[in-house]
């Protein structure tokens, strides 16, 4: 979703121009035309709105209303939807630990413990690369259920790190290439490594500014 919103590719007129109003709305047009299991992939997506003070109540009201259709009920499979946000901190709760996602200041996310102690080993590199790069993203796609009493607890969940402009990267290095090329004015695309091992060669980014064909660009991390 993220490729297909075009937030992995960048040129000096999109400076400014993204924001979380901006980053949502291209990604639900970006699952508009995706299903999972034989339904609508819409139907079971939910990126938070952007917050506002003014209209905390009625945010708070519509958040309610897009998960309360699947709240647990007894009867039945349990039912999940899929969240993707911005990471504002992964807190203590007072019995375990919870996610706070940023626009849904109100309404955090439960994690198990056995879940939030998987999520401190799988992704450690991705949590002290946000807090390492300034202004970086920590974005986290999940599949949540909603608990009887109306609670949301995570099921799964990955992190992927993007920098101020919302850009995709693995690495300080990474950071740096892709600060330098913004700052340089440059057109490029950068490359996702999917399910790719790190230790797979992977083109950093592209320079699709380039004549008369694009140009290729890698980075070779110390060891």
């Amino acid at each position: 979703l993220w490729e297909e919103a075009g937030f992995n590719r960048w040129s000096d007129r999109m400076t400014g121009k993204r924001n979380w109003f901006v980053i949502r709305r291209h990604l639900l047009q970006a699952a508009d035309n995706k299903t999972a299991k034989g339904e609508p992939l819409s139907d079971v997506l939910y990126i938070p709105e952007v917050f506002s003070a003014e209209r905390k109540a009625e945010l708070a009201q519509r958040h309610l209303s897009a998960v309360s259709r699947i709240t647990a009920t007894g009867a039945g499979p349990r039912r999940l939807m899929l969240l993707i946000g911005e990471v504002k901190e992964f807190a203590a709760a007072r019995y375990g630990h919870k996610l706070v996602v940023k626009h849904l200041p109100d309404q955090p996310f439960m994690l198990s413990e056995d879940l939030h102690r998987r999520i401190k080993a799988r992704f450690e590199r991705e949590i002290t690369l946000w807090d390492a790069v300034p202004g970086a993203h920590l974005i986290v796609i999940a599949t949540f259920g909603v608990a009887p009493t109306g609670v949301t607890a995570i099921e799964e969940l990955a992190l992927m790190v993007v920098t101020e402009n919302w850009i995709p990267i693995e690495h300080i290095y990474d950071a740096n290439l892709v600060s330098a090329l913004t700052e340089l004015r440059r057109r490029f695309i950068k490359a996702l490594r999917y399910n790719l091992p790190a230790s797979q060669p992977l083109a950093a980014a592209v320079l699709s500014d380039t004549l008369p064909s694009p140009v290729a660009v890698y980075v070779v991390p110390p060891g």
